[in-house]
């Protein structure tokens, strides 16, 4: 048979399954995230963070935050901390998350809101991570700048403050 290709065969993976197919699988498996979601998870995190904040819960703060979290910031260290950000910076009356990331495919990882925070003692820019596992947020880094200065907690050394 002169000029009649033979029609090639797909590249087949095990018993009849092609890549297209393993390709559909992976992507139905790892499935969309649902950015909303995370979004919201991040920012009800936040607003339960700011009425902790405000009330002096620094110990269940500190309970209900991240493994990271715990393992980069003793509790003896977090109490001054939250005391020292309580004294300089007062009440928290307000916060609007303005800008976050979020995880659209595969896994999710650190997500965060950002925004302007008043406080009774002036204005800051305040940014809250949190680790988003399971539909909840646990606390993963806090960061406020305000005066030309940023107080990041426990911040991203790698070193335990103790």
């Amino acid at each position: 048979m002169v000029g009649r290709l033979k029609p090639r065969p797909r590249f087949v993976i095990g018993s009849n399954l092609s890549l297209l197919t393993i390709f559909t699988l992976a992507t139905a498996l790892i499935g969309c995230n649902d950015t909303t979601k995370q979004r919201n998870l991040a920012t009800t995190a936040a607003r339960r963070f700011q009425t902790l904040y405000n009330s002096g819960s620094c110990e269940q703060l500190y309970t209900d935050a991240s493994q990271y979290f715990r393992s980069h910031e003793t509790s003896v260290r977090w109490s001054r901390d939250c005391v020292q950000l309580r004294t300089r910076f007062g009440r928290w009356s307000h916060f609007k998350p303005e800008s976050n990331n979020s995880w659209p495919i595969g896994g999710v990882g650190i997500v965060w809101v950002r925004g302007p925070a008043q406080f009774e003692n002036g204005e800051a820019e305040v940014r809250l991570d949190w680790d988003i596992a399971n539909d909840h947020a646990t606390l993963f880094n806090i960061l406020i700048e305000a005066g030309g200065e940023q107080i990041s907690v426990p911040g991203f050394t790698g070193e335990v403050r103790d």
